[in-house]
């Protein structure tokens, strides 16, 4: 059972945080994780393994793991952590060089780790990973995929990339129920017991992938596509917090009018994007009205890019969550020079500028159709502030 096989540290990671799960039904198991503690290269696992194994006390294999890597582990730092961890009884202190070489993990959390699932039968959700997650919604080329980056850069966050999970939950407990042919005798009962144990299910997973992550969640920007998955969402984890981003939708659409395929075919129409774009961001509104602005934040993209820093401090604020260095580095670097995150589509210097949509608008939708789209994204436009009956109707006109 040894980990070495697997070339990928950031796997390993993953793997060590499924075999804990498995650790008291196998004396192997522990031997493996001890094993990885102490030969493997990467200080990144060997973090991972000594987390489990300070979880796994007083497992007597795992203890021994944790006296040996006191005192033979490398890492000054680290083996700081495994002394305390042996004392307290409990799992790692947060150190704040590991948060950082932790925060690397960032970019591959949501890639070709995620679909690793511990199996844990304990029904409890995992010791440090807050229970309920982060959903981050809007409409596509809104910059849902910004904000995920300022979350995820945090060392005690683990945001997803369109992991899409919610969906796929919303269906399992709301959407399959409905079709006889896929559940019949016994459906209420069996809804209820997914409902019990779906939460736990994913808590378990994020554990796995991200294991010293204490906070968790998903963007997705078409959870706005069907506001029942975000209700959905709020019944299974009724401490969910959500954070709607929204940017000016003449920029979203011009946008979308640009995104290509890879064999170059246009990836909407014209109507499509206009129905794409107010759909999402009337679903989002309205999930706002419904549950409030303690359980929903609004995030106005333009805002956001104009200043970074001030933007990524009032996010974290509102989730409670203490701001980390790594998520005002990334801040500045984007104030330097703005990262291409999800194929840009326009010039990533004037991001954010109201000039530059209007533009951007004017170039992409056709001359005779302009007046018709500014007539169908002009109550958009008034209700998240782009512009007031005055200038609206100055445009109209012009």
């Amino acid at each position: 059972m040894a980990l070495s096989y697997e070339p990928d540290p950031l796997v390993r990671v993953a793997v060590v945080g499924s075999l804990r799960m498995l650790a008291a039904s196998d004396a192997r198991i522990v031997d493996a994780i001890a094993d990885a503690l102490a030969e493997d290269p990467d200080v990144r696992v060997r973090a991972a393994a000594a987390d489990a194994c300070a979880r796994l006390l007083p497992n007597p294999r795992a203890r021994q793991a944790l006296d040996a890597a006191a005192e033979r582990e490398r890492d000054l730092e680290l083996r700081e952590r495994i002394r305390n961890a042996r004392t307290s009884g409990g799992y790692l202190s947060p150190g704040s060089r590991w948060d950082q070489l932790r925060a690397r993990l960032a970019p591959h959390r949501s890639g070709s780790i995620h679909g690793m699932v511990c199996t844990d039968e304990s029904g409890l959700h995992e010791p440090g990973l807050n229970p309920d997650p982060i959903l981050v919604f809007g409409a596509p080329r809104s910059g849902t995929t910004y904000l995920r980056e300022i979350l995820d850069a945090h060392p005690d966050v683990a945001m997803t990339n369109e992991f899409r999970v919610f969906s796929w939950l919303h269906a399992a407990v709301a959407a399959l129920p409905d079709d006889d042919a896929r559940v019949f005798e016994h459906r209420d009962a069996f809804v209820m017991q997914l409902q019990r144990e779906l939460p736990d299910l994913l808590r378990r997973h994020y554990a796995a992938i991200a294991p010293l992550a204490k906070w968790w969640g998903d963007k997705n920007p078409h959870y706005a596509q069907d506001p029942a998955i975000l209700q959905s969402a709020l019944q299974l984890f009724p401490g969910a917090r959500f954070v709607h981003i929204h940017r000016d939708p003449r920029a979203v659409i011009a946008s979308l009018l640009r995104k290509r395929h890879a064999d170059g075919r246009p990836w909407i129409g014209l109507e499509a994007a206009h129905a794409m774009v107010a759909d999402h961001v009337r679903n989002a509104l309205e999930f706002e009205r419904q549950v409030g602005p303690a359980r929903c934040l609004r995030v106005c993209y333009e805002q956001l890019v104009a200043d970074d820093e001030a933007g990524a401090r009032a996010v974290f604020a509102w989730l409670e969550i203490p701001l980390a260095e790594p998520v005002l580095e990334l801040c500045r670097r984007q104030r330097e020079r703005r990262t291409a995150f999800s194929g840009p589509t326009s010039d990533l210097r004037r991001a954010g500028s109201k000039a530059q949509a209007i533009a951007a608008w004017r170039g992409t939708v056709p001359v005779p159709r302009q007046a018709e789209s500014l007539q169908f994204l002009g109550p958009l436009l008034l209700e998240l502030g782009y512009e007031d009956a005055a200038s609206l109707a100055e445009l109209q006109r012009g």
